[in-house]
C-alpha cells in the first residue's frame, strides 16, 4: 500500500478506541453510535483504508497524508463528544495486507506498530494531570521520518487542548467548520444567526484550530 503520486511508500496509519467504554451502560449504543461517527468521518476524509471498527470498542482506517489522518482523528472525537470520547493513535511507516479475506482485511507493518505505540502513549499522557486532555498523539517509523513529527505533535497537543474545553455548542460548530461547512449553513443547522456563530468561532478559538489543519496539510501534500 502506497501514497498516491509519491515515491515514499509510507502511509499513516491511525488506530482508535473508546475512553472509559468498560463504564458505558449499553455497549450496544455507544457501538452504534461509534459506527455511526466513523461513516460521517469517511464522507468528509479520503482515505485509502476507510474508518472500520475492529474488536470491541476499537477503529483503525488509513490515510496518505498526515493532514488526512489529523483531520479523521479530530472529527471522529466531534462526532462523538460530549457523550462519548475516543483516543487516536496515527503511525507513519509501511502497511502490508497479509489476509485480503479477512473483513477488514488483515494488516501488518511498521505503521500500525506506531499508530499502536501512538495509542498507548497518548493514553499514557491522559493519565497525568499536566496532560489529561491528550486524546491523539504521532509515531512514526524511525527508518521514515517525514522531518515534521515535532510539528506535527505540537499541533495535536494544542488542539487536544482547546478541544477539551468545548461546551456541547462550540463542539458542533467546530464540527461544521471542520466540514466545510460555510457559517451560515451552520447557523441554519444551530438556530442562531450567522454572526453568532461568527462570534462564537472566534471566542473559542475554532477559527485557528481550522487554521492550524490547514498549514499542516499543504506540507503533508508535498511528502
Amino acid at each position: 500500500m502506497t501514497s498516491s503520486g509519491s515515491s515514499d511508500p509510507a502511509v499513516y496509519a491511525l488506530l482508535g478506541d473508546v475512553v472509559g467504554s468498560r463504564r458505558a451502560g449499553n455497549r450496544r449504543v455507544l457501538h452504534e453510535h461509534l459506527g455511526a461517527a466513523l461513516r460521517q468521518v469517511e464522507q468528509v476524509v479520503p482515505a485509502l483504508e476507510p474508518l472500520t471498527t475492529t474488536v470491541s470498542d476499537e477503529f483503525q482506517g488509513v490515510y496518505a497524508d498526515v493532514g488526512s489522518a489529523v483531520l479523521a482523528s479530530l472529527l471522529v472525537r466531534l462526532h462523538t463528544l460530549p457523550q462519548v470520547d475516543v483516543r487516536c493513535g496515527i503511525g507513519r511507516g509501511l502497511v502490508q495486507v497479509i489476509d485480503h479475506g479477512h473483513v477488514p482485511p488483515l494488516q501488518d507493518g511498521s505503521a500500525w506498530w506506531a499508530a499502536r505505540e501512538a495509542v498507548e502513549e497518548a493514553e499514557r499522557r491522559a493519565a497525568s494531570a499536566g496532560t489529561r486532555s491528550c486524546r491523539t498523539w504521532y509515531v512514526e517509523d524511525p527508518d521514515r521520518p517525514s522531518g515534521a513529527a515535532a510539528t506535527i505533535l505540537a499541533t495535536l497537543v494544542l488542539r487536544d487542548e482547546l478541544v477539551s474545553r468545548l461546551d456541547a455548542r462550540p463542539l458542533r460548530v467546530l464540527l461544521g467548520v471542520m466540514s466545510d461547512l460555510t457559517q451560515t449553513m451552520v447557523a441554519e443547522q444551530e438556530g442562531i444567526t450567522q454572526s453568532a456563530v461568527s462570534q462564537l468561532v472566534a471566542r473559542e478559538s475554532l477559527g485557528a484550530i481550522r487554521e492550524a489543519h490547514e498549514i499542516l496539510t499543504q506540507p503533508a501534500r508535498d511528502r
